[in-house]
């Protein structure tokens, strides 16, 4: 069965907004041609797919161009990261209504309709999440990765020790105008990028629509990027932190020097647990020791400093 065999969604009176879904890619021929299939075999109306793959040696290519007649556009070069693959994903879409969908995960059936559906009934909506199921390397559903949308902006920013505020990102869609007004994703942050985008959406006023649909699922395997760089998202949340932490409204300011320390405190500890539990403690000091190595001002911070004595035996915190 081809794409264009799939049944499309019904026809209504006004037409289908323009879809466009990008794909950044690297050496993940392991899984991107069960992502490039979930998008295809929506076979909406009107999508447009764009795969940007940074000089794949690993097979992906191959499978890539299986698939070319049904691509809008598809390149493999070197990039600068999968910030800047994205981006130069959302230079060439001409969609009204934007995502992007790492080349390790998938979208479930009938999404792009629901997205579609959901926007079009809410014009003044600019975007839109819904949950995600988590994935293992067998694509076997582990759990449903639930919506957590702060009230408010500063909350996300400032969440405290043991709090999640939490968009799945493979549930995200935006309209074009709000990718033109907001801009594209910062290309120096290589790990939280997209929570920085959100939470920039979020204080430029826009909410989104919350689906209980779950419209996509997100892969966790031994070698994902989630997994394997716990510490190098901790480096992320730190400069995005100095980044907005001046921009929070003015009443909560009093909260900000307390909660600082207790949230990157939690984000740099969560990361190096994830990887004792992935790899090991052994790992796990490994990673801390790196994180410290890059920037020693993380052990100004009480908790991180703690740990750092405790692991490497230098006596009590």
């Amino acid at each position: 069965m081809t794409p264009a065999e799939v049944h499309r969604p019904p026809d209504v009176a006004t037409a289908w907004p323009r879809v466009s879904i990008i794909t950044p890619s690297f050496n993940q021929g392991q899984f991107i041609e069960e992502t490039i299939r979930s998008v295809l075999f929506q076979a909406y109306p009107d999508l447009e797919y764009i795969i940007i793959d940074g000089g794949s040696t690993d097979g992906s290519v191959a499978t890539i161009r299986k698939y070319d007649r049904w691509l809008a556009y598809w390149v493999s070069e070197p990039d600068r990261g999968q910030a800047h693959a994205i981006n130069k994903g959302f230079a060439r879409a001409t969609g009204q209504i934007i995502a992007y969908i790492n080349s390790d995960d998938v979208y479930c059936e009938g999404a792009f309709a629901t997205v579609a559906e959901a926007l079009t009934a809410e014009p003044r909506a600019n975007w839109l999440c819904s949950p995600c199921l988590a994935l293992d390397e067998e694509t076997k559903a582990t759990s449903i990765m639930k919506l957590a949308v702060p009230a408010d902006p500063a909350a996300w920013l400032m969440r405290p020790s043991g709090q999640s505020y939490f968009f799945p990102q493979q549930g995200v869609f935006l309209r074009k105008n709000l990718v033109d007004e907001v801009g594209l994703f910062r290309e120096d942050l290589h790990y939280s990028f997209d929570y920085e985008y959100f939470l920039r959406i979020l204080l430029s006023g826009h909410r989104p629509i919350e689906l209980d649909t779950i419209l996509a699922m997100f892969r966790l395997h031994g070698l994902s990027k989630t997994t394997l760089n716990g510490p190098g998202f901790t480096g992320d949340d730190l400069a995005i932190a100095d980044l907005y932490f001046d921009r929070v409204l003015p009443s909560y300011q009093r909260r900000v020097v307390r909660q600082r320390h207790e949230f990157l405190s939690w984000r740099i500890l969560d990361g190096c647990s994830s990887i004792a539990r992935m790899q090991g403690p052994r790992a796990a000091r490994r990673a801390l020791r790196q994180r410290v190595m890059q920037d020693p001002r993380l052990l100004r911070y009480r908790a991180v400093w703690g740990a750092f004595r405790r692991w490497y035996g230098l006596g009590p915190a």
